[in-house]
């Protein structure tokens, strides 16, 4: 059974204003900055499964976090969480 669209969307943005915007794994700043005046298209907001739904994750609170696109492509499948680089490593 698949999760609904609604809930995905609402997910997405309620994890990302709860972790302040910052990524999960690196702590940088998500990119775009939410504008107050509008509200940030919900498909912009990275998410990522702490437990993959590929290894039986579930779509939930408690198994997803906001996390930018450089991270959630590092981890990929794993449930471990990516190896955090210096500024120099890139």
């Amino acid at each position: 059974m698949s999760t609904p669209r609604k809930w995905v969307r609402f997910l997405r943005t309620m994890l990302a204003e709860r972790q302040g915007w910052l990524c999960f794994y690196c702590g940088e700043l998500m990119i775009p900055v939410p504008d107050t005046t509008r509200k940030l298209p919900h498909n912009m907001v990275p998410l990522d499964h702490r437990v993959p739904r590929s290894l039986g994750g579930k779509t939930s609170v408690a198994n997803c976090v906001a996390a930018c696109q450089r991270c959630n492509c590092a981890k990929g499948d794993s449930e471990e969480p990516p190896k955090k680089k210096g500024k120099n490593d890139e």
